[in-house]
């Protein structure tokens, strides 16, 4: 429903005596640009106020947005607040220290608790912005509140200053969770347990010396992350480990961490059972006839292990079917 919302205030919005006043440090260049939007509205959303695309520069910046004009173009009030938000746009993953410094409300200074600011919240949509978020009746914001929602009223307008830099971090962490399972293309698929799981990341992600601690409890494992680009490996005794690249942990839950597909050496469609079809998917790929879904599969069919996938691993597989020799 969340996502729907926010779709319909961008498409809903009003436009109307919105300004934009930058106020960032001197000497930065085009390399320090993102791009923003800010929205305001009341709580039942008939009253609201977008002002879209302008320019932000790490450093310090100010945004003042107005309550919109009425049908007569007479002036509005914004009494009971719904959404105060600043979404910058696509760089979830490259912006750095986030702050909101100061909030004018008709030229009045408000009181408020930066820690209670959601930095990076989620919008409700698919996308990699990064939402300042001081209140929204939908978010996090609505039950802790970095300021005292009934006593502000918008009559002229409200400026706010905050700070952006590449550097740094803002936000909070957020629990990864997934499952390891086996045979997941059967009618019987079966949990796993005693697995292993490692998380890494670059420099650009972790802070000198960071260490990524990752909890199994029988078939889940749970670990806290700052938001970021992570690599992952999925490793158990008697199954093909499995490798993720570039996993994007921020305002969604990464989909590919549910029901983690681990395989013994030559199931290759992961059925729980090796059998002629395994020989012919291999026999396939080898032949250039079909291509696997997955990479995954290659490390699978891989039976002898040296790294190419030829005629030499058909013969295995064939001979573990047949009950010649089985598949060390």
């Amino acid at each position: 429903m969340r996502a729907k919302r926010a779709s319909a205030w961008i498409t809903a919005a009003v436009m109307a005596g919105v300004c934009i006043l930058p106020a960032y440090a001197e000497g930065n260049d085009s390399e320090g640009l993102f791009r923003a939007t800010v929205g305001l509205a009341s709580k039942n959303l008939d009253v609201q106020s977008w002002l879209p695309d302008f320019e932000v520069h790490e450093g310090q910046n100010k945004v003042t947005i107005t309550p919109p004009k009425n049908s007569k173009g007479g002036s509005t009030s914004i009494k009971d607040l719904g959404l105060l938000v600043i979404d910058l746009k696509d760089c979830f993953y490259e912006v750095g220290a986030v702050s909101v410094d100061e909030i004018l409300v008709d030229g009045e200074p408000l009181s408020f608790n930066n820690d209670a600011v959601i930095y990076g919240a989620d919008d409700g949509t698919d996308n990699d912005d990064f939402r300042i978020e001081l209140y929204s009746t939908y978010g996090k914001t609505k039950e802790e509140p970095p300021f005292d929602v009934s006593s502000v009223t918008v009559s002229d307008s409200i400026e706010l200053t905050f700070t952006v830099s590449r550097d740094g971090y803002s936000g909070t962490k957020k629990t990864l969770c997934g499952n390891v399972v086996a045979n997941k293309n059967s009618d019987t698929p079966v949990a796993l347990t005693d697995f292993s799981v490692e998380i890494t990341s670059d420099e650009d992600t972790l802070t000198p010396g960071e260490d990524i601690s990752v909890t199994v409890e029988d078939d889940k494992f749970y670990a806290e992350l700052k938001r970021g680009i992570y690599d992952m490996t999925v490793s158990k005794d008697g199954y093909v480990t499995r490798e993720y690249k570039g996993i994007r942990m921020g305002k969604k839950d990464p989909y590919e961490l549910a029901d983690i597909d681990l395989r013994e050496l030559g199931d290759i469609n992961g059925d729980g059972d090796i059998n002629v079809t395994d020989i012919s998917l291999t026999a396939a790929y080898v032949k250039q006839i079909r291509a696997f879904s997955e990479d995954y599969q290659l490390n699978v069919a891989d039976v002898n292990r040296d790294g190419d996938l030829n005629v030499t691993d058909i013969t295995v597989i064939a001979a573990h079917v047949k009950g010649i020799r089985e598949i060390s």
